[in-house]
């Protein structure tokens, strides 16, 4: 009635249901394919009652869909690569169902953009890597404390890859402008690797932290005992 019309939708609504106590995030699967592949049929099916048609649908997933928040994928990811739905359930690939059922029966077309951990500076966002990361930096900063990392030796110097928001905006924007990408899905990265140990020594100078910083110290203890009987200065992994 309000006579609404859209040439291109672009769709990044995400919702991250609350996990079990002391579970990490992402852990309750059933959950998050419940939440998240609704979200999109009510917003599929709210496009279709209102008879908006857009030129292209534009779906924002991400890395997971590769599985790497459960161990490490291959690499580089190939957007072709199958989808390893044995691993466990992932809403990714229900949504991009609904997806390509839509289009289908409104002779549309979609693009999937797949950003890796994304860079923003949304506080209030389901998903934001910085944020938290800043709050807690300066919370040790004015205690006087150290930067603790809650992780291991191996994933304080493991590679991870980053997604401006920026650089996820401009891809979207391009691919859905483009008649020669309808229908395709692509990866995006900032191409330029970086190490925990490596983010949190520059965490560290722009906030002020004077102590220094590493793994917690139950890992650092392992660390120790492993250099003493190996007699090597090098971490473990």
């Amino acid at each position: 009635s309000a006579n609404v019309t859209a040439d291109y939708v672009f769709f990044y609504s995400y919702l991250q249901p609350k996990p079990p106590p002391g579970a990490p995030a992402w852990s309750n699967a059933d959950e998050l394919v419940k939440v998240n592949s609704t979200l999109l049929d009510n917003f599929l099916q709210a496009l279709t009652i209102s008879k908006i048609t857009p030129k292209r649908f534009l779906l924002q997933t991400g890395a997971k869909n590769y599985g790497i928040h459960i161990g490490r994928g291959r690499t580089p990811a190939i957007e072709s690569d199958p989808q390893p739905s044995h691993l466990e359930p992932n809403f990714y690939y229900p949504q991009e169902k609904s997806l390509f059922d839509y289009c289908k029966a409104n002779n549309t077309s979609w693009n999937i953009i797949r950003p890796a951990w994304i860079l923003g500076a949304v506080n209030n966002a389901q998903m934001n890597a910085l944020h938290p990361f800043a709050i807690y930096a300066a919370v040790q900063a004015q205690k006087g404390d150290p930067l603790y990392f809650p992780g291991d030796w191996d994933t304080w110097q493991f590679e991870a890859q980053h997604s401006c928001a920026m650089l996820t905006g401009y891809l979207s924007e391009w691919a859905v402008l483009e008649d020669k990408c309808k229908n395709e899905a692509f990866n995006s990265t900032d191409t330029g690797p970086l190490t925990w140990d490596r983010f949190y020594e520059e965490l560290a100078r722009w906030f002020g932290v004077k102590k220094g910083v590493h793994p917690l110290e139950e890992n650092l203890n392992k660390f120790k005992e492993f250099k003493g009987k190996s007699g090597k200065d090098t971490p473990m992994g």
